[in-house]
Protein backbone atom coordinates (compact mmCIF):
# COMPACT_ATOMS: atom_id res chain seq x y z
CA UNK A 1 0.00 0.00 0.00
CA UNK A 2 1.63 3.25 -1.15
CA UNK A 3 0.77 6.68 0.11
CA UNK A 4 1.20 9.93 -1.32
CA UNK A 5 4.75 11.53 -0.78
CA UNK A 6 5.22 15.09 -0.93
CA UNK A 7 8.43 17.89 -1.34
CA UNK A 8 7.89 21.65 -1.43
CA UNK A 9 10.35 23.46 -4.16
CA UNK A 10 10.95 27.56 -4.74
CA UNK A 11 11.22 27.81 -8.26
CA UNK A 12 13.12 30.66 -7.61
CA UNK A 13 17.08 30.94 -8.67
CA UNK A 14 19.73 30.15 -5.96
CA UNK A 15 20.55 34.16 -5.49
CA UNK A 16 16.67 35.31 -5.60
CA UNK A 17 16.42 32.82 -2.98
CA UNK A 18 19.11 33.77 -0.75
CA UNK A 19 17.77 37.34 -0.88
CA UNK A 20 14.34 36.39 0.09
CA UNK A 21 15.46 34.98 3.08
CA UNK A 22 15.45 38.23 4.69
CA UNK A 23 11.33 38.65 5.10
CA UNK A 24 9.16 37.77 1.87
CA UNK A 25 6.45 35.24 2.44
CA UNK A 26 6.13 31.97 0.82
CA UNK A 27 3.92 33.45 -1.37
CA UNK A 28 6.30 35.84 -2.89
CA UNK A 29 8.68 32.96 -3.35
CA UNK A 30 6.61 31.09 -4.91
CA UNK A 31 6.26 27.75 -3.39
CA UNK A 32 4.88 24.52 -4.83
CA UNK A 33 3.97 21.65 -2.98
CA UNK A 34 4.76 18.69 -5.33
CA UNK A 35 4.23 14.88 -4.59
CA UNK A 36 4.41 12.17 -5.75
CA UNK A 37 1.87 8.80 -5.52
CA UNK A 38 1.81 5.73 -6.95
CA UNK A 39 -2.07 5.27 -7.22
CA UNK A 40 -2.52 1.75 -8.25
CA UNK A 41 -5.38 2.43 -10.46
CA UNK A 42 -7.52 5.02 -11.30
CA UNK A 43 -9.94 3.03 -12.85
CA UNK A 44 -11.05 1.25 -9.68
CA UNK A 45 -14.02 1.91 -7.76
CA UNK A 46 -13.37 4.92 -5.35
CA UNK A 47 -10.27 6.03 -6.49
CA UNK A 48 -11.03 9.15 -8.48
CA UNK A 49 -13.02 10.30 -5.39
CA UNK A 50 -10.25 9.54 -3.14
CA UNK A 51 -7.36 11.14 -5.41
CA UNK A 52 -9.58 14.90 -5.30
CA UNK A 53 -9.97 14.34 -1.56
CA UNK A 54 -6.06 14.08 -1.21
CA UNK A 55 -5.59 16.84 -4.09
CA UNK A 56 -7.65 19.36 -1.26
CA UNK A 57 -6.69 17.69 1.65
CA UNK A 58 -2.77 18.84 1.16
CA UNK A 59 -3.37 21.55 -1.08
CA UNK A 60 -1.28 20.01 -3.22
CA UNK A 61 -0.19 22.01 -6.67
CA UNK A 62 1.12 19.15 -8.88
CA UNK A 63 0.53 15.52 -8.19
CA UNK A 64 3.15 12.79 -10.03
CA UNK A 65 0.79 9.75 -10.53
CA UNK A 66 2.09 6.59 -11.39
CA UNK A 67 0.00 3.12 -12.22
CA UNK A 68 -3.04 4.82 -13.69
CA UNK A 69 -4.10 1.57 -15.28
CA UNK A 70 -5.89 3.10 -17.95
CA UNK A 71 -5.75 3.20 -21.95
CA UNK A 72 -4.74 6.64 -23.97
CA UNK A 73 -4.15 9.92 -23.23
CA UNK A 74 -6.13 12.90 -22.02
CA UNK A 75 -6.03 16.39 -20.81
CA UNK A 76 -9.13 17.39 -18.82
CA UNK A 77 -10.49 19.70 -16.21
CA UNK A 78 -11.75 18.44 -12.96
CA UNK A 79 -12.61 19.53 -9.79
CA UNK A 80 -10.67 22.58 -9.76
CA UNK A 81 -7.43 20.65 -11.34
CA UNK A 82 -6.20 19.89 -14.79
CA UNK A 83 -5.39 16.15 -15.75
CA UNK A 84 -2.48 15.25 -17.85
CA UNK A 85 -2.56 11.94 -17.97
CA UNK A 86 -1.60 8.85 -20.48
CA UNK A 87 -2.48 5.26 -19.65
CA UNK A 88 -0.32 2.34 -20.68
CA UNK A 89 -1.84 -1.00 -23.06
CA UNK A 90 -4.43 -2.91 -22.36
CA UNK A 91 -5.65 -0.86 -18.94
CA UNK A 92 -2.02 -1.42 -16.97
CA UNK A 93 0.87 1.40 -15.96
CA UNK A 94 0.69 4.80 -17.55
CA UNK A 95 1.92 8.08 -15.61
CA UNK A 96 0.84 11.53 -15.53
CA UNK A 97 0.27 15.03 -13.69
CA UNK A 98 -3.03 16.23 -11.89
CA UNK A 99 -2.26 19.76 -11.60
CA UNK A 100 -4.09 23.19 -9.64
CA UNK A 101 -6.21 25.00 -12.03
CA UNK A 102 -4.66 27.89 -10.91
CA UNK A 103 -1.32 26.94 -12.72
CA UNK A 104 -2.83 25.95 -16.05
CA UNK A 105 -1.55 29.15 -18.03
CA UNK A 106 1.95 28.04 -16.70
CA UNK A 107 2.62 24.76 -18.10
CA UNK A 108 4.58 25.00 -20.93
CA UNK A 109 4.70 21.27 -22.43
CA UNK A 110 3.37 18.04 -21.07
CA UNK A 111 4.44 14.79 -22.99
CA UNK A 112 4.05 10.40 -22.90
CA UNK A 113 7.43 9.31 -23.13
CA UNK A 114 6.56 6.02 -22.65
CA UNK A 115 4.00 4.20 -20.52
CA UNK A 116 6.37 4.51 -17.28
CA UNK A 117 7.79 7.70 -18.08
CA UNK A 118 6.02 11.82 -18.20
CA UNK A 119 7.65 14.78 -18.41
CA UNK A 120 5.96 18.77 -17.68
CA UNK A 121 7.65 21.92 -18.05
CA UNK A 122 6.09 24.48 -15.94
CA UNK A 123 6.92 28.17 -15.80
CA UNK A 124 8.13 29.48 -12.64
CA UNK A 125 8.73 33.12 -11.68
CA UNK A 126 12.69 33.12 -12.46
CA UNK A 127 12.90 30.33 -14.56
CA UNK A 128 10.92 27.24 -15.58
CA UNK A 129 10.96 24.01 -14.33
CA UNK A 130 10.83 20.26 -15.63
CA UNK A 131 9.53 17.70 -13.48
CA UNK A 132 9.88 13.84 -15.35
CA UNK A 133 7.89 11.52 -13.71
CA UNK A 134 8.96 7.93 -13.51
CA UNK A 135 7.14 4.81 -12.24
CA UNK A 136 10.16 2.23 -12.44
CA UNK A 137 10.55 -1.90 -12.51
CA UNK A 138 10.61 -3.89 -9.50
CA UNK A 139 13.59 -5.99 -8.37
CA UNK A 140 13.00 -9.09 -10.02
CA UNK A 141 12.65 -7.62 -13.35
CA UNK A 142 15.27 -8.39 -15.79
CA UNK A 143 18.89 -6.66 -16.12
CA UNK A 144 18.90 -5.51 -19.95
CA UNK A 145 14.99 -4.48 -19.42
CA UNK A 146 15.99 -2.52 -16.13
CA UNK A 147 19.10 -0.64 -18.04
CA UNK A 148 17.32 0.40 -20.91
CA UNK A 149 14.86 1.90 -18.87
CA UNK A 150 17.28 3.54 -16.40
CA UNK A 151 19.17 4.69 -20.10
CA UNK A 152 16.35 6.47 -21.03
CA UNK A 153 16.12 8.31 -18.13
CA UNK A 154 19.69 9.20 -18.02
CA UNK A 155 19.50 11.14 -20.74
CA UNK A 156 16.06 12.68 -20.49
CA UNK A 157 17.50 15.52 -18.60
CA UNK A 158 19.71 16.20 -21.68
CA UNK A 159 16.90 17.03 -23.73
CA UNK A 160 15.82 20.22 -21.26
CA UNK A 161 16.85 24.00 -21.70
CA UNK A 162 20.53 24.78 -19.36
CA UNK A 163 18.83 27.48 -17.41
CA UNK A 164 15.35 24.95 -16.10
CA UNK A 165 15.38 23.80 -12.58
CA UNK A 166 15.55 19.89 -13.50
CA UNK A 167 13.55 17.45 -10.99
CA UNK A 168 13.31 13.59 -11.00
CA UNK A 169 10.34 12.42 -9.62
CA UNK A 170 10.63 8.89 -8.83
CA UNK A 171 7.76 6.97 -7.26
CA UNK A 172 7.14 3.15 -6.73
CA UNK A 173 11.15 2.32 -7.81
CA UNK A 174 11.69 -0.34 -5.65
CA UNK A 175 14.67 1.67 -5.16
CA UNK A 176 15.63 1.16 -1.37
CA UNK A 177 18.94 3.37 -0.36
CA UNK A 178 20.66 2.64 2.45
CA UNK A 179 23.49 4.31 4.69
CA UNK A 180 26.36 3.12 2.91
CA UNK A 181 29.28 5.90 3.56
CA UNK A 182 29.96 5.73 0.20
CA UNK A 183 27.04 7.15 -1.14
CA UNK A 184 26.51 10.18 1.63
CA UNK A 185 27.32 12.74 -1.26
CA UNK A 186 24.77 11.49 -3.71
CA UNK A 187 22.40 9.90 -1.42
CA UNK A 188 22.89 11.55 2.49
CA UNK A 189 22.96 10.05 5.60
CA UNK A 190 18.65 10.24 6.56
CA UNK A 191 17.85 6.64 4.83
CA UNK A 192 15.06 4.21 6.72
CA UNK A 193 17.39 1.36 5.39
CA UNK A 194 20.88 0.38 6.13
CA UNK A 195 21.79 -1.33 3.22
CA UNK A 196 20.82 -0.72 -0.61
CA UNK A 197 19.01 -3.10 -2.83
CA UNK A 198 20.01 -3.48 -6.73
CA UNK A 199 17.15 -1.04 -7.68
CA UNK A 200 18.83 1.48 -5.15
CA UNK A 201 22.04 1.22 -6.03
CA UNK A 202 21.11 2.08 -9.76
CA UNK A 203 19.66 5.17 -8.66
CA UNK A 204 22.90 6.07 -6.90
CA UNK A 205 24.95 5.32 -9.66
CA UNK A 206 22.64 7.61 -11.59
CA UNK A 207 22.44 10.59 -9.57
CA UNK A 208 26.17 11.71 -10.55
CA UNK A 209 26.07 11.21 -14.19
CA UNK A 210 23.54 14.83 -14.48
CA UNK A 211 25.09 16.31 -11.63
CA UNK A 212 22.30 15.14 -8.88
CA UNK A 213 21.85 14.18 -5.49
CA UNK A 214 18.88 12.51 -3.87
CA UNK A 215 17.25 14.97 -1.64
CA UNK A 216 15.24 12.46 -0.22
CA UNK A 217 17.55 11.06 1.74
CA UNK A 218 19.29 14.32 2.65
CA UNK A 219 16.53 15.40 4.29
CA UNK A 220 16.15 14.89 8.08
CA UNK A 221 12.58 13.49 9.38
CA UNK A 222 11.64 11.03 11.68
CA UNK A 223 11.27 7.43 10.90
CA UNK A 224 7.54 7.34 11.21
CA UNK A 225 7.63 10.05 8.07
CA UNK A 226 10.38 8.49 5.96
CA UNK A 227 8.09 5.48 5.34
CA UNK A 228 6.23 5.44 1.60
CA UNK A 229 4.67 2.05 1.33
CA UNK A 230 3.10 0.06 4.15
CA UNK A 231 3.00 -3.80 3.97
CA UNK A 232 -0.93 -5.09 3.94
CA UNK A 233 -0.17 -6.82 7.00
CA UNK A 234 1.40 -3.08 8.24
CA UNK A 235 4.23 -4.89 9.42
CA UNK A 236 7.05 -3.65 6.75
CA UNK A 237 7.36 -0.28 5.69
CA UNK A 238 9.56 0.94 3.24
CA UNK A 239 11.14 4.43 1.80
CA UNK A 240 10.51 3.62 -2.25
CA UNK A 241 9.89 7.56 -3.33
CA UNK A 242 12.16 9.38 -4.40
CA UNK A 243 13.48 13.01 -5.30
CA UNK A 244 16.02 14.08 -7.78
CA UNK A 245 18.07 17.43 -8.32
CA UNK A 246 20.53 18.94 -9.32
CA UNK A 247 23.09 19.48 -6.42
CA UNK A 248 23.27 23.47 -7.35
CA UNK A 249 19.53 23.57 -6.68
CA UNK A 250 19.14 21.35 -3.83
CA UNK A 251 19.07 24.37 -1.29
CA UNK A 252 15.11 24.73 -3.20
CA UNK A 253 13.87 21.34 -2.28
CA UNK A 254 12.32 21.41 1.46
Amino acid sequence: MSSPFAQTINSETPKTNKAMSTGKSNKEKQILKIVTWNIQGLNKEGKLKESVQELHKYDIDILAVQEINAKGTAITSFKKYIWCIGGGVRNKLGTGFIIKEKLKNKIVDYRIINERLSVIRIKGKCRKLTILNVHAFTEETGEDTKQTFYDTIEESPNNVASFDMKIIIIGDFNAKIGKEERNYEIAGKESLRRKSNKNGQRLIDLAPGNRMIIKTIHLKHKDIHKQTWISPDKKTLNQIYHLLIEKKNMQNVS
